[in-house]
């Protein structure tokens, strides 16, 4: 993710736009409460991610809010737990967690994981039945307002020296694409095509 973040990001951002696509199709009927869903979360969605990730520390509890969040994601259509953890800042944690073998802070991150699905699943289930459309144009609404985080191409303003004693972007800003643009392109279709096909064959097995 360090060495080629404008890489990963370009297919993470592809992969996004493929399942908005996804998430659009579900959407019945649009009422106006679909429509005011729909800003409102993106408009949300895009405060959120603009702010400090200085708000995601790497402590106990953020982790396991992570694991919650991030197992939530995998309930939803079209939105997966790496998504949500790169809007939070918890992707590269959590991956050096898994790498350096931090079996306490992955216990705590696997038991977020649980409490989330037991608690979300039962509210989602009720939104769905209740609020069908609003739900989704909602969700719609907030991966459009999340592109802003993996958008590919930033420039880093501050920095943090963070646990491990290695520097790390603190705030960043996005700007236009200056670098790796055809080899970017390439990639986020390809991430848009994993995701339109995979959604293909799931069609196909209902």
């Amino acid at each position: 993710l360090d060495s080629e973040f404008v890489l990963t990001m370009a297919f993470f951002f592809g992969l996004v736009c493929a399942s908005i696509w996804i998430v659009y199709q579900r959407v019945a009927k649009w009422t106006i409460g679909a429509i005011v869903g729909l800003v409102v979360a993106a408009a949300l969605a895009y405060w959120i991610v603009s702010l400090s990730p200085a708000e995601t520390p790497a402590t106990p509890v953020a982790f396991f809010l992570a694991g919650a969040l991030a197992i939530c994601a995998m309930i939803l259509p079209g939105i997966s737990g790496s998504f949500i953890l790169l809007i939070i800042g918890k992707y590269a944690q959590v991956l050096s967690a898994v790498n350096n073998r931090e079996i306490v802070t992955l216990a705590i991150f696997v038991i977020g994981i649980a409490v989330g699905i037991t608690l979300f699943s039962r509210v989602l289930s009720w939104l769905f039945d209740h609020y069908y459309n609003a739900t989704i144009a909602s969700l719609m609404g907030f991966m459009i307002g999340s592109l802003a985080k993996i958008w590919p191409w930033k420039e880093t303003i501050t920095t943090r020296i963070d646990s491990h004693g290695i520097e790390e972007p603190l705030y960043q800003i996005n700007i236009a694409p200056n670098e790796s643009i055809l080899l970017a392109l390439a990639l986020a279709i390809l991430g848009a095509a994993i995701i339109l096909i995979l959604n293909r064959f799931q069609l196909e097995e209902a």
